[in-house]
């Protein structure tokens, strides 16, 4: 038996539980990913790697700009101070840095 939702918000929760159990997955898309990771453990094989991890706007993005040359700049922007990217070095351009970065 089915409970009745005492609201709409109520329906489209109990709908977005169901739509979790029934939404097929996207196979597509599942092998893309699963390609990129192959390609990305093969270039780390045997390498030491490093995970940068926090919160918005603490400054891993940033931080891989200067462990990779990246010329970077001291800014103000709508006030508020910035350092941002001048130059991108080679491979980190699609690295974006933003002081107003929200998660």
């Amino acid at each position: 038996s089915l409970d009745v939702p005492a609201s709409v918000e109520e329906a489209l929760k109990q709908l977005d539980k169901v739509l979790v159990q029934v939404r097929p997955v996207d196979i597509t898309k599942l092998n893309a990913l699963c390609r990129k990771n192959q390609a990305a453990s093969a270039v780390m094989k045997d390498k030491d790697c490093i995970v940068l991890l926090g919160p918005t706007g603490v400054g891993k993005s940033l931080t891989m700009h200067f462990l990779e040359g990246s010329t970077l700049v001291q800014q103000k922007i709508d006030g508020v101070p910035h350092i941002g990217v001048r130059h991108a070095a080679p491979g980190t351009e699609s690295i974006v840095t933003s002081q107003l970065a929200r998660s």
